[in-house]
């Protein structure tokens, strides 16, 4: 008996009427999954913008600029310009034999240009 007083009980029951708009409701369902996706747009935006802000606002490390333009350069005494001849194959022999013999003494001396002073303006 039971179950027929039950049985009964729901076949009397009838839905109420829905207020639910099915536009609205699926419109609000947008908005909610956009939201997520925009946030997460936006916060890679602002994280791309502080990326590229820091290095501009840090200085670069840059050596310190020389003050001074002028440019000094020591010479020495020219020494007297000798002939030298080319090295043929037999002096090779000799000149090794020199240098095991006293160093780079025995190596005979070589003619130098002359040193001219060089100065920032004479660049231009």
């Amino acid at each position: 008996m039971q179950n027929d007083d039950i049985e009964a009980g729901l076949k009397s029951l009838s839905p109420l009427a829905s207020r639910v708009d099915p536009l609205a409701a699926a419109y609000a369902a947008g908005q909610r999954s956009s939201d997520r996706a925009l946030n997460q747009w936006r916060g890679l935006t602002v994280l791309a913008v502080v990326a590229a802000m820091v290095p501009w606002m840090m200085p670069l490390q840059r050596p310190p600029a020389i003050t001074s333009p002028q440019v000094v350069i020591a010479s020495q005494p020219q020494p007297s310009v000798q002939h030298i001849e080319a090295v043929s194959p037999g002096n090779v022999w000799q000149l090794q034999a020199a240098v095991l013999e006293k160093g780079l003494d025995g190596l005979p001396s070589t003619p130098i240009a002359p040193w001219r002073a060089v100065r920032g303006f004479d660049t231009f």
